[in-house]
Protein backbone atom coordinates (compact mmCIF):
# COMPACT_ATOMS: atom_id res chain seq x y z
CA UNK A 1 0.00 0.00 0.00
CA UNK A 2 1.46 3.52 -0.95
CA UNK A 3 0.88 6.57 0.77
CA UNK A 4 2.52 10.25 0.15
CA UNK A 5 3.55 12.10 3.28
CA UNK A 6 5.75 15.13 3.46
CA UNK A 7 9.54 14.80 4.98
CA UNK A 8 11.89 17.68 5.18
CA UNK A 9 10.37 19.33 2.15
CA UNK A 10 10.98 16.20 0.20
CA UNK A 11 7.38 14.17 -1.10
CA UNK A 12 8.48 10.37 -0.06
CA UNK A 13 6.35 7.34 -0.51
CA UNK A 14 6.43 4.51 2.06
CA UNK A 15 5.44 1.26 1.38
CA UNK A 16 4.53 0.12 5.04
CA UNK A 17 2.93 -1.94 7.09
CA UNK A 18 1.14 0.82 9.55
CA UNK A 19 3.85 1.41 12.25
CA UNK A 20 2.31 0.70 15.33
CA UNK A 21 4.34 -0.05 18.84
CA UNK A 22 6.84 -2.70 18.67
CA UNK A 23 5.57 -4.24 21.36
CA UNK A 24 2.35 -6.57 20.47
CA UNK A 25 0.55 -9.01 22.99
CA UNK A 26 1.56 -10.56 25.79
CA UNK A 27 4.80 -8.58 25.81
CA UNK A 28 6.02 -9.65 22.82
CA UNK A 29 7.44 -7.68 19.76
CA UNK A 30 5.30 -6.91 16.76
CA UNK A 31 6.76 -7.49 13.92
CA UNK A 32 6.25 -4.37 11.27
CA UNK A 33 8.57 -3.36 8.11
CA UNK A 34 8.89 -0.44 5.29
CA UNK A 35 10.53 0.50 2.61
CA UNK A 36 10.81 4.67 1.82
CA UNK A 37 11.47 5.79 -1.60
CA UNK A 38 12.62 8.75 -2.81
CA UNK A 39 9.67 10.92 -4.77
CA UNK A 40 8.67 9.86 -8.02
CA UNK A 41 9.73 6.50 -7.80
CA UNK A 42 9.13 2.95 -6.44
CA UNK A 43 11.11 0.69 -4.18
CA UNK A 44 13.99 -0.09 -6.59
CA UNK A 45 15.65 -3.22 -6.61
CA UNK A 46 18.67 -2.54 -4.39
CA UNK A 47 16.30 -0.71 -1.79
CA UNK A 48 14.40 -4.06 -2.01
CA UNK A 49 17.68 -6.26 -1.86
CA UNK A 50 18.56 -4.86 1.23
CA UNK A 51 15.23 -5.11 3.20
CA UNK A 52 14.89 -8.95 1.67
CA UNK A 53 17.64 -10.02 3.12
CA UNK A 54 18.35 -8.37 6.40
CA UNK A 55 14.42 -8.95 7.45
CA UNK A 56 14.83 -12.80 5.98
CA UNK A 57 18.58 -12.90 8.27
CA UNK A 58 19.28 -14.32 11.38
CA UNK A 59 18.47 -11.25 13.12
CA UNK A 60 14.69 -11.89 12.71
CA UNK A 61 13.88 -8.13 12.95
CA UNK A 62 10.90 -7.28 15.01
CA UNK A 63 10.90 -3.56 13.06
CA UNK A 64 12.90 -2.95 9.93
CA UNK A 65 13.18 0.59 7.79
CA UNK A 66 14.95 0.67 4.44
CA UNK A 67 15.10 3.89 2.84
CA UNK A 68 16.79 5.41 -0.14
CA UNK A 69 18.59 8.28 0.76
CA UNK A 70 20.42 9.17 -2.73
CA UNK A 71 20.89 12.94 -3.40
CA UNK A 72 20.58 12.48 -7.52
CA UNK A 73 18.24 10.52 -9.17
CA UNK A 74 15.92 8.24 -7.32
CA UNK A 75 16.89 5.42 -9.82
CA UNK A 76 20.56 5.81 -8.74
CA UNK A 77 20.27 3.77 -5.90
CA UNK A 78 23.63 4.61 -4.04
CA UNK A 79 22.33 6.05 -0.26
CA UNK A 80 20.39 3.92 2.42
CA UNK A 81 19.36 4.19 5.81
CA UNK A 82 18.59 1.16 6.99
CA UNK A 83 16.64 1.23 10.91
CA UNK A 84 16.58 -2.58 12.56
CA UNK A 85 15.30 -2.98 15.67
CA UNK A 86 16.16 -6.63 16.82
CA UNK A 87 16.02 -8.52 20.00
CA UNK A 88 19.25 -10.22 18.57
CA UNK A 89 20.84 -6.96 19.41
CA UNK A 90 20.29 -7.37 23.07
CA UNK A 91 24.19 -7.30 25.02
CA UNK A 92 25.69 -6.09 21.73
CA UNK A 93 27.81 -2.65 21.58
CA UNK A 94 26.48 -0.42 18.78
CA UNK A 95 29.68 -1.14 16.97
CA UNK A 96 29.01 -5.21 16.96
CA UNK A 97 25.54 -4.59 16.12
CA UNK A 98 26.27 -2.49 13.10
CA UNK A 99 29.10 -4.65 11.90
CA UNK A 100 26.19 -7.95 12.31
CA UNK A 101 23.90 -5.84 9.58
CA UNK A 102 26.72 -4.74 7.44
CA UNK A 103 27.83 -8.38 6.88
CA UNK A 104 24.98 -9.37 5.32
CA UNK A 105 25.07 -6.75 2.81
CA UNK A 106 28.66 -6.94 2.02
CA UNK A 107 30.62 -9.07 -1.04
CA UNK A 108 33.29 -11.69 0.03
CA UNK A 109 35.75 -8.91 -0.21
CA UNK A 110 33.90 -6.89 2.38
CA UNK A 111 32.45 -4.16 0.13
CA UNK A 112 29.13 -2.67 -0.40
CA UNK A 113 27.73 -2.82 -4.11
CA UNK A 114 26.46 0.97 -3.24
CA UNK A 115 28.08 4.02 -2.13
CA UNK A 116 26.47 4.65 1.47
CA UNK A 117 25.21 2.57 4.06
CA UNK A 118 23.91 4.54 7.29
CA UNK A 119 22.97 1.96 9.86
CA UNK A 120 20.44 2.73 13.11
CA UNK A 121 20.32 -0.10 15.14
CA UNK A 122 18.21 -0.85 18.00
CA UNK A 123 16.62 -3.27 20.37
CA UNK A 124 12.77 -3.53 21.53
CA UNK A 125 13.22 -1.74 24.17
CA UNK A 126 15.43 1.05 23.14
CA UNK A 127 13.18 1.58 19.95
CA UNK A 128 10.04 1.81 22.53
CA UNK A 129 11.34 4.64 24.37
CA UNK A 130 12.95 6.64 21.48
CA UNK A 131 12.06 5.37 17.89
CA UNK A 132 13.71 8.31 16.42
CA UNK A 133 16.94 7.99 13.85
CA UNK A 134 19.79 10.71 14.33
CA UNK A 135 19.13 13.03 10.70
CA UNK A 136 21.72 11.78 7.84
CA UNK A 137 24.95 13.76 7.72
CA UNK A 138 25.88 16.01 4.51
CA UNK A 139 27.17 14.02 1.76
CA UNK A 140 29.95 15.51 -0.60
CA UNK A 141 28.86 12.92 -3.62
CA UNK A 142 32.84 12.17 -3.82
CA UNK A 143 33.66 8.77 -4.83
CA UNK A 144 29.85 8.10 -5.62
CA UNK A 145 30.08 8.63 -9.58
CA UNK A 146 26.50 9.78 -9.22
CA UNK A 147 25.41 6.70 -11.26
CA UNK A 148 23.38 3.57 -10.76
CA UNK A 149 25.59 1.62 -8.10
CA UNK A 150 26.92 -1.96 -9.84
CA UNK A 151 23.88 -3.70 -8.06
CA UNK A 152 21.06 -1.63 -9.12
CA UNK A 153 22.51 -2.26 -12.95
CA UNK A 154 23.00 -6.09 -12.19
CA UNK A 155 19.21 -6.72 -10.41
CA UNK A 156 17.88 -4.17 -13.56
CA UNK A 157 19.34 -6.74 -16.15
CA UNK A 158 17.89 -10.33 -13.99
Amino acid sequence: MLRAFHLASVTRKVLSVPRASVVGTAGRPRASHRAVAMAGGAVGPVQEHIHSTVQGSELKPVHLEVENESHGRHEDESHFHVLVVSESFEGMTPIKRHRAVQALLTDDTGKLPFHSLRLTTKTPAQYGVDPSAPAAPKCTGKGDGRGPSDLAQELKQQ
